[in-house]
């Protein structure tokens, strides 16, 4: 039976010991003890075995044989040192919880409510961590979460009194551009204001000309507004792209080599 994550990320009773050939459970191998590692040597030693447990799969002589070792999931056995690994303050860890889901047998139905309790693990993370922006990134563009539970989740970074202000910038621009997308007016009214507020903050930097750029609906996907730039015509004139501003203008980038 599949144990919530919630249970396996914030503490459940031992399960009983296991058999010969039965992987543990999830919350045996959080409450083991378990060493710090660093990201890259405990990839590298996980993506071993997975390896050697396909080579034992392949030379497996009898079918029971390759159930009894596909049920033993190399996954389930650094579960609690990619959990270790977060919690030191590495958010590649989590991310890793979050990309190997299915190899930890969590089903369809569980995942949604995997990928919530993990990220909200995340965005409790010490904001030093150079992965801690890029992990803002990834949440507001988690297409497996519906805009209302991310935006959630980016709130609790916001509401965090300790927060790095490069942290606090990111975070509010993903709110405010996710909020500004919302069909409803109290939510739009919400995201125009904070990145307002984003824009008006000097600690922000670059990320307050992105606000304006989001706050302005440009963007480069079919159907945005195009960012402004300035350019020479063929006749030597200068010229800004909004100049054509409702006019259909065909753009020819080339170069020379």
């Amino acid at each position: 039976m599949l144990i919530p994550i919630t249970m396996l990320l914030f503490g459940a009773s031992p399960a009983p010991a296991a058999t010969p050939h039965a992987p543990p459970s999830l919350a045996t191998a959080l409450i083991a003890p378990v060493r710090v590692d660093t990201y890259e040597g405990l990839l590298k030693e996980y993506s071993e075995a997975k390896a050697n447990s396909r080579a034992k799969i392949k030379a497996a002589k009898t079918a029971k044989e390759r159930r009894e070792l596909r049920a033993a999931r190399p996954a389930m056995d650094f579960l609690g040192r990619f959990d270790a690994l977060g919690k030191s303050g590495d958010v590649r860890g989590y991310f890793w919880m979050l990309d190997e889901a299915r190899r930890l047998g969590i089903g369809k139905k569980d995942r949604e409510a995997h990928m919530l309790d993990v990220y909200g693990l995340i965005v409790m993370a010490p904001t030093e961590s150079k992965h801690f922006l890029p992990a803002l990134d990834r949440l507001s563009e988690e297409g497996n979460l519906k805009p209302a539970q991310r935006v959630s989740l980016l709130k609790r970074v916001l509401g965090r009194k300790e927060i790095a202000s490069e942290a606090r910038c990111t975070a509010q621009l993903h709110t405010g551009g996710l909020l500004l997308k919302s069909e409803v007016d109290s939510d739009q009214a919400m995201g125009k204001q904070l990145l307002k507020e984003l824009i008006a903050n000097d600690t922000c930097g670059k990320l307050a000309k992105e606000a304006e750029a989001v706050l302005a609906g440009i963007s480069l996907e079919v159907g945005g507004i195009a960012p402004n730039f300035t350019g020479t015509t063929i006749d030597g004139e200068s010229f800004d792209l909004y100049d054509y501003r409702g006019k259909v203008v065909l753009v020819d980038f080339f170069g020379f080599w």
